[in-house]
Order: C-alpha cells, then structure tokens, then sequence
C-alpha cells in the first residue's frame, strides 16, 4: 500500500526534473539561435560595408577615368 501511494509522487518528481531539462534545452536552444541571429546580422553589417566601400571605389575610379579621358582629349586636340 505504502509503495502503491509513493509511485505516483515518484512518477510526478520524475516528470518535473524531465521538464526542467526541457526546459533549460529549450533555453539554451533559443539562446543559440539569438546569438546565430547576431552573426547573421554582423555579417549582414560587413556585407553592406563592404559592398558600399567598393561602390565608393568604384565611383572613385569612374570619375578617375573621365578626368583621365578629358586629359587625353585635350591633349590629342593640342
């Protein structure tokens, strides 16, 4: 009788400890997938840095190109 009334107890005890881990996978899982989110978002940042430093590179070299092909008209007119 007395093992009859403590298994429940136990079973329930059992229960609350399997949904503490549970739990604390479902924690550490969220963490994990927040700090992923924030290497996502830094490499995003780089991304975006990196593309505007080439665009601005590349608008550097245009304008570079144009004085370049204004010179050299000018001198083949002279």
């Amino acid at each position: 009788l007395w093992n009859w009334w403590n298994e429940p107890q136990e079973e329930q005890e059992n229960q609350q400890t399997s949904n503490k881990s549970t739990d604390k996978q479902q924690m550490q899982y969220q963490d994990a997938e927040e700090m992923g989110r924030e290497e996502e978002k830094t490499s995003l940042a780089t991304y975006k840095t990196i593309n505007k430093e080439a665009a601005e590179r590349q608008d550097k070299l245009e304008r570079q190109m144009k004085q370049m092909g204004k010179m050299l008209s000018e001198l083949l007119e002279n």
